[in-house]
């Protein structure tokens, strides 16, 4: 049996803009909001340069990294809401305000997490949207077969 695999370098940041170790403690400054202005005069470059490379985490597309088939799309999904803190909380906090990950998983992969602000119906389906995104840029006439949820009325509606 034949096998293929992508390889890419875990020490290359997205875009070849960098190495991780070089760049790893400014985004970790940014965390409490240091300017752009003081990361440059610790770590060189320019302004501009520290906030695209922010801008540029969580661009990548989880389904069209994970399935590069369309034909491996998974018929059947599992859509819930998770928290990345607690097992038993079904949500975490964004900028101190409540928030729930909408998680999107087939074929015993993840293939969907966005936060959505709130547990109603239109905040779901807009965090659920970006899966549906992703899986219709890899195949445009992509639909599940089935989509398994906990019953919980406002993920059921999205």
């Amino acid at each position: 049996m034949q096998e293929v695999f992508t390889i890419r370098p875990s020490f290359v940041m997205p875009c070849m803009t960098g190495y991780t170790d070089d760049i790893e403690k400014a985004p970790f400054l940014r965390k409490w909001a240091v300017p752009y202005d003081a990361l440059v005069y610790i770590f060189g470059r320019d302004a501009n340069y520290w906030y695209r490379l922010e801008n540029r985490f969580g661009r990548n597309s989880i389904v069209g990294a994970t399935v590069k088939d369309a034909n491996k799309l998974p018929k059947d999904l599992l859509a819930d809401e998770t928290c990345a803190e607690h097992s038993r909380s079904k949500h975490t906090r964004f900028n101190g305000d409540k928030a729930y990950l909408a998680t999107t998983v087939g074929q015993d992969c993840v293939l969907g997490l966005s936060i959505a602000l709130g547990a109603d119906e239109n905040s779901l389906t807009e965090a659920y949207g970006h899966f549906k995104t992703e899986a219709q840029n890899v195949s445009p006439d992509y639909t599940p077969e089935t989509v398994n949820t906990d019953g919980w009325l406002s993920t059921c509606l999205a």
